[in-house]
């Protein structure tokens, strides 16, 4: 009865791991949703030079990680 027990409780933990590492997967995708409509927005705007270049400039220091 112990082992049977035992096998359970280390199916339930192996099974909460495998959903554990799938959900990462699934969260990515809205994420490169956004960055595709920010790209054709940014494609379709009206921007003057040096506005361009601030959004510019914010897209790099984002792509580090420099942004708070």
């Amino acid at each position: 009865m112990k082992t049977v027990v035992a096998a359970a409780v280390r199916n339930f933990v192996v099974a909460l791991c495998f959903i554990a590492l799938a959900v990462p997967v699934h969260a990515a995708v809205p994420c490169e949703e956004m960055f595709k409509n920010k790209r054709a927005a940014k494609a379709f705007a009206k921007l003057s030079d040096a506005n361009m270049k601030k959004v510019e400039d914010l897209r790099r220091r984002s792509a580090l990680g420099q942004v708070p």
